[in-house]
């Protein structure tokens, strides 16, 4: 006995891919500075690390997928070079912010989806 598709039968829909409601990103500051002042900002909420954190500095949160996330990050020395970074596994390309000048400053933006 062979057994065929019923040519009526419904043809299953494929699943939607849903989109993830909050994604993990890793934080990350590093440089020749030798300090630091780092902050970062989910939305209009701003969480201060610190003003004379040692480089180099990471952290990683979960935030809601459609919040903005911004990392600042400024050097407490006239020499020494920052660079910013934000990473995730929603985040197909790096975020990535280098200053090179006197008192450099960074600041790092990923958009929310």
């Amino acid at each position: 006995m062979t057994l065929t598709p019923d040519p009526d039968a419904p043809t299953p829909s494929p699943s939607p891919t849903s989109t993830p409601t909050t994604r993990r990103l890793t934080l990350f500051v590093q440089g020749t500075q030798p300090q630091a002042e780092i902050s970062y900002e989910i939305d209009d909420t701003e969480v201060v690390v610190g003003s004379d954190v040692v480089l180099p500095w990471q952290a990683t949160i979960e935030v809601a997928a459609d919040r903005d996330v911004r990392l600042m990050a400024a050097g407490v020395a006239e020499i020494g070079d920052l660079r910013c970074q934000i990473t995730g596994d929603t985040v197909p390309t790096p975020i990535i912010m280098y200053d090179s000048n006197p008192y450099p400053a960074v600041e790092c933006l990923l958009r929310g989806s």
